[in-house]
């Protein structure tokens, strides 16, 4: 009995040892990466994080460590690019909308029924245009280290059927709000109803008439999981406009990204660009099966034709007058075809 006492005893040892070998192998993190973690809701943007994070530990032999921070603990929603632009934040994840408050041609990804598809979109990001877009931010206190879809195509539920841009007249439209989807709004007679960081809950928000708005514009998988299910039958009809994209961006304090060792930058600037295409394919995954789910339970979708998608761009031409210059939409045009991008561009994820 003591024998074998004694030779559990000296196993346990061999182990402990074993163990303490191996952590003190192991290269301690020499730089620290605080990606905030500020939209609601965390889970569109975690894929991206926990993917940067594990390839950039791979590609530097653990000397980059990333940390997630919450906004709950730290920054208010919305605040991204300003957190991270200041230092507070090494990295994190910033809407497009809000970066087009800094540099309007991120306003681009607003215009209304500007794509059709999110290959379209990916084309877009993985081109020249996007490429110029993310060198921009350089003149902000932040890098662009690639696009990322959190959210990606928008359905429209409402208390009627949305078919035409005349069946918007009158809508109370709940949304994150920009200065683009206001402006194409009000053109169709209906009214936004700015919500910004709280837009999630619109129909919590809605039902406890603590807000003015009668129907909400969201990421199909929002919309399942923060209306659909929290707040059955407020929303009785839903469109899948795909009006405008939720586009976000990867960014990294530029002082920060300055000081790493040139192997380091490629490594973050490889983790970034694998992590926002695991993040885009995600997204729409998730808005798939949130619609797959409605579906099932009932609710009834209704998918523009090419028809109506075309009558809704023509009524949405006063925003591209107003908007076109300033968005860079010239820039757009000129690029190749969808056929050349894709000859030369990686798109994967997108259909």
């Amino acid at each position: 009995m003591n024998f074998n006492r004694g030779m559990k005893g000296l196993l346990l040892l061999a182990l402990a040892a074993t163990t303490a070998a191996s952590a003190s192998a192991a290269p301690s993190p020499r730089y620290k990466i605080r990606w905030l973690l500020a939209h609601d809701t965390t889970a569109a943007f975690a894929t991206a994080t926990d993917k940067f994070a594990e390839i950039v530990s791979r590609e530097t032999g653990g000397e980059v460590q990333v940390v997630a921070v919450s906004a709950s603990d730290a920054e208010p929603t919305g605040r991204v690019h300003q957190s991270v632009a200041a230092g507070k934040f090494e990295m994190g994840q910033a809407y497009s909308h809000t970066l087009g408050d800094a540099e309007p041609r991120f306003r681009l990804f607003d215009m209304p029924f500007l794509f059709s598809s999110d290959r379209e979109i990916f084309e877009v990001f993985e081109g020249a245009v996007g490429e110029g877009l993310l060198d921009r931010l350089s003149s902000t206190g932040v890098r662009g280290l690639g696009f990322t879809y959190s959210g990606g195509r928008e359905v429209l539920s409402a208390p009627r059927p949305v078919r035409t841009p005349a069946d918007l007249k009158g809508l109370k439209v709940g949304a994150f709000g920009n200065p683009v989807l206001d402006a194409w709004l009000r053109g169709q007679g209906a009214t936004l109803m700015a919500m910004g960081p709280d837009f999630p809950k619109a129909g919590e928000l809605i039902k406890a008439g603590t807000s003015n708005a009668d129907s909400a514009l969201w990421p199909y998988w929002v919309f399942y999981k923060d209306g659909f299910e929290k707040t059955p039958g407020i929303f009785p009809y839903a469109t899948e406009l795909f009006a405008a994209p939720r586009v976000s961006v990867i960014v990294i304090n530029e002082t920060f990204f300055a000081s790493l060792p040139k192997r380091h930058q490629a490594a973050v600037r490889k983790a970034a660009s694998l992590a926002a295409k695991a993040e885009r394919a995600d997204t729409i995954r998730r808005n798939d099966e949130g619609k797959r789910k409605m579906e099932s339970r009932g609710l009834k979708i209704a998918t523009l034709s090419a028809a109506e998608r075309a009558a809704f761009r023509a009524a949405a031409q006063p925003v591209y007058d107003r908007f076109a210059a300033s968005v860079g939409l010239g820039a757009l045009k000129r690029t190749p075809t969808p056929q050349a991008r894709r000859s030369s561009g990686d798109v994967e994820g997108a259909r």
